[in-house]
């Protein structure tokens, strides 16, 4: 079985509370909406030698999401992604993959950012799923991307 720090992996990830949405520089709004998504893991975020999350396109759940790419970072202490096929995590979603903000931890909100607009975020259950769901699928894209 696949783990979560997987290339080719697809994770469903499931809000546990609000989401934000931020559509401008200006504030985020907050939304009761625990539809989860799905994301194909395509490349890993590390820093230093350590993993600090996975991203790679959305390919199921809420239209919001769709079209967009998720970045899914590590919350909990202890957690080795490398070998783990469920935690939580924070989350990102977004037209490009999260970017280092090396002022703060990767941890807190402000560690990474997404260029452009939307942006969504907050912090959920993780799970390895078995497969895409159906219709998402790209023949075309059956191999991962290794460009980032």
């Amino acid at each position: 079985m696949q783990a979560i720090a997987e290339i080719g992996s697809i994770l469903e990830v499931t809000p546990q509370d609000e989401i934000w949405i931020r559509t401008s520089a200006g504030p985020c709004e907050y939304v009761r909406d625990f539809s989860p998504f799905r994301l194909r893991v395509e490349g890993l975020l590390e820093e230093r030698g350590s993993l600090f999350g996975v991203f790679g396109p959305v390919v199921g759940g809420a239209p919001r999401y769709q079209g967009l790419t998720a970045s899914v970072l590590v919350r909990l202490d202890d957690s080795d992604w490398k070998r783990d096929r469920f935690t939580q995590a924070n989350f990102k979603v977004g037209p490009t993959s999260v970017r280092r903000v090396v002022a703060y931890d990767f941890h807190d909100p402000r560690g990474t950012e997404i260029d452009g607009f939307p942006e969504i975020g907050r912090f959920g259950h993780v799970e390895v799923v078995d497969a895409e769901p159906d219709g998402a699928a790209n023949p075309d894209s059956a191999s991962p991307r290794r460009d980032r």
